[in-house]
């Protein structure tokens, strides 16, 4: 698989390179939390991406997977540990649909926080809690 790696802090900058699953893991583990490091994996064009990992804080990554290219997008927050498991089942199976924990995304319309709040909020409706209630009302 192909991979575009950025990171300005760390002046990483790799395009359309064929890359090993280990050489991928390494980068993760240096890669920085700056709001613009990414990395990108992908067959033949990179914005026809099959995983992209963001860090979004010292602990924190976001993975992106298409389903449906701009349309339906599986995301899900992770920890580095997690980002190097999912990256190992993309090389080892080719896609990583049965991993548990990712949220489907309708990126025209919503974040993944939106849907994260609207799962919270249907959860607590089929427990027949009113999410919009106030903690002080309850």
């Amino acid at each position: 698989m192909k991979v575009f790696i950025k990171d300005i802090i760390n002046n990483i900058n790799i395009s359309d390179e064929e890359k090993r699953v280990e050489f991928i893991i390494d980068t993760i583990d240096i890669l920085s939390n700056n709001v613009y490091s990414q990395i990108k994996i992908y067959n033949k064009i990179a914005s026809s991406y099959l995983l992209l990992i963001k860090p979004i804080g010292p602990e924190d990554w976001k993975i992106d997977y298409p389903i449906d290219q701009n349309n339906i997008h599986k995301q899900c927050y992770a920890t580095k540990e997690q980002c190097v498991a999912i990256v190992r089942e993309l090389f080892e199976k080719g896609n990583i649909d049965d991993i548990p924990g990712f949220i489907e995304v309708p990126i025209q319309d919503f974040t993944l926080d939106e849907m994260i709040a609207f799962k919270e909020e249907e959860e607590m409706m089929l427990r027949g809690e009113d999410p919009f209630l106030k903690e002080e009302e309850k």
